[in-house]
């Protein structure tokens, strides 16, 4: 006759071990989902940024293949601080007119939730001597190049910017 003077003990104790592993698993399990969501996330930063440095590069070359000086044409050159960059319809409007020549547009990349767009600001223009004539005067033009590029998804962009000096033919 065994287990009489047994008070239940192995019982207890198994449900407490049992308790413990399944606590530990609904643990790693969320750790795992979290870190798969941190790293989703993070590739979709990178894809935003790769967006925007594509836009950048794109911006830079288009300058960098003019001869004369661009004018202000609201497509794609613009006043110094005439737009706000943060601001998401400006870069995507919902009038269709602006995108007639793919002008600002990047490059169509795979996977973003929208093409990767720049514009370009007249900054400054910097003489090359001080002296005064009826000739115009010889120097480098200072412009800012402006990137916005958005991610798989449309809650991640980046914002890039650099400055380009040129000297155009007059």
């Amino acid at each position: 006759m065994t287990g009489i003077n047994e008070k239940g003990a192995v019982l207890i104790s198994s449900l407490i071990f049992l308790l413990i592993l399944t606590l530990m698993a609904t643990t790693s399990i969320k750790v795992s989902i979290l870190d798969e969501t941190m790293s989703a996330n993070i590739k979709d930063k990178n894809l935003a940024f790769q967006a925007a440095e594509s836009a950048l590069r794109s911006g830079e070359s288009w300058m960098d293949a003019q001869i004369l000086v661009p004018e202000n044409d609201n497509y794609r050159i613009y006043a110094l601080d005439s737009f706000d960059a943060l601001d998401r319809s400006w870069w995507w409007p919902n009038h269709s007119n602006i995108d007639e020549d793919n002008e600002g547009i990047a490059t169509n990349m795979q996977l973003v939730n929208k093409d990767p767009r720049y514009a370009v600001e007249q900054k400054s223009f910097i003489k090359d001597s001080l002296r005064v004539g009826h000739e115009p005067p010889a120097g480098q033009y200072i412009h800012r190049v402006t990137a916005f590029g958005v991610g798989g998804t449309e809650n991640t962009f980046s914002l890039l910017q650099s400055t380009f000096t040129k000297r155009y033919n007059e």
